[in-house]
């Protein structure tokens, strides 16, 4: 990608070059940066990552072209930088990492996909996952099993030397699980799912113990027990009804969350609504939100619980600051961000205490001047700390790293 922005880059050094995310007069080049976090792990409170893609659109008078590429993010020290990327393959000038996960300070995994993209009218196809390991302080790229062409949306290793990536596959639209075992990943054949989607896809995974683990997606909920995966009953009230659960997390092998998003008749107009699933005694139950708006389309995007006892849930409201919801002493109350600008998807939510987290995601503010002005997004970082969230400036990302 340095070899195809560089020379475009060097050119509009001549012209009116614009860096900022606001509306814009029409000059020969125009850059316009975007970033979005996608995940956010802590391996205590003192460090964590986050991972998303830094989007670069580049306007000329005769021509538009876009690219993406990784992003990782570093805590230590009580400030964010920027970690350099590790060295790619030639299939990746669009990138993106969707989840990242620590089962150590000393070593984590980043998983994301490599997508193809329009340019001049042509498309390129490069729909290889991407798998990132960090060992030794430093990143580097991981081979997928071979033949495989999928997108994965999560990661979790219950140990250091077992661990789980979630997705689908695009060729085919079916579910994707990887399992990393012995020193390499392999595909697992995820069990069949009745339903007529074009793609169903995994979006979450999550291990409490090395023997039993969840993973949830588009009107799926699988179960891993007894080294097998099975497709587990949904709640009744789901039933009938279009439903996503875009994240799953479990305390303890006993209790666990899901959260997503369902769509519901209002007035006579389908609206998306947030959804929390519960799971005890073997079941799982949708848990009505007293405090969410009957009118407000929204969804929620993560969950996470650093106790068994109380927890967060973050996602996208339409129209309001809705925020996030906080679980505690049996109860889920809504817990109001503090800025808000046009509306804001909340990706990632993830705590290393009871009394310290942080929230990732995007803020999508509106704009003119047709695409892609319209709707610029800006990366969020949220720090949750003395009773209040806060918010914290991302670092500067390179236009060339």
């Amino acid at each position: 990608m340095i070899k195809k922005i560089l020379p475009i880059f060097l050119a509009s050094l001549f012209f009116s070059v614009v860096f900022t995310t606001q509306t814009f007069a029409l000059n020969p080049f125009e850059l316009i940066r975007e970033l979005g976090l996608n995940s956010v792990h802590f391996t205590s409170t003192d460090e964590g990552w986050a991972v998303g893609r830094d989007r670069l659109y580049v306007r000329g008078i005769f021509f538009f072209e876009f690219y993406e590429r990784a992003v990782i993010l570093h805590y230590n020290n009580g400030e964010w930088n920027v970690v350099p990327l590790p060295s790619k393959s030639k299939c990746t000038d669009n990138w993106e990492l969707h989840s990242v996960h620590f089962p150590s300070a000393e070593e984590g995994w980043a998983v994301g996909e490599h997508r193809g993209r329009t340019q001049f009218g042509w498309i390129k196809v490069c729909e290889r996952p991407t798998i990132l390991h960090y060992q030794g302080g430093s990143w580097s790229v991981v081979a997928p099993p071979e033949g495989v062409h999928y997108t994965l949306k999560s990661v979790y290793f219950p140990s250091t030397d077992e661990g789980w990536a979630v997705g689908w596959n695009n060729r085919s639209g079916q579910p994707a699980i990887l399992h990393y075992q012995g020193g390499s990943w392999s595909v697992v054949t995820p069990p069949e799912v009745n339903m007529s989607m074009t793609v169903m896809s995994l979006n979450s995974v999550h291990f409490p113990s090395t023997d039993e683990g969840w993973a949830v997606g588009e009107q799926m909920i699988l179960h891993y027990k007894e080294g097998q995966w099975s497709v587990y009953n949904v709640p009744e009230a789901l039933e009938g009804t279009d439903w996503e659960l875009n994240s799953v997390h479990f305390p303890s092998t006993d209790e666990g969350w899901a959260v997503g998003e369902t769509e519901k008749t209002f007035n006579e107009m389908r609206i998306t609504k947030g959804v929390i699933l519960h799971y005890k005694e073997g079941q799982w139950s949708v848990y009505n939100v007293p405090e969410a708006p009957e009118d407000l389309a929204w969804q929620l995007h993560s969950v996470h619980f650093p106790f068994a006892d109380e927890g967060w849930a973050v996602g996208f409201t339409a129209s309001t600051p809705l925020g996030s919801f906080h679980y505690e002493d049996d109860w889920w109350s809504l817990f109001v961000m503090p800025k808000y600008e046009f509306f804001y998807f909340l990706n990632s939510v993830h705590f290393p205490s009871t009394d310290e987290g942080w929230a990732v995601g995007r803020d999508v503010m509106g704009g003119e001047g047709g695409f892609p002005y319209e709707e610029l997004e800006r990366g969020l970082i949220f720090h949750y700390k003395d009773g209040e969230w806060s918010e914290v400036t991302p670092p500067n990302v390179p236009i060339i790293y």
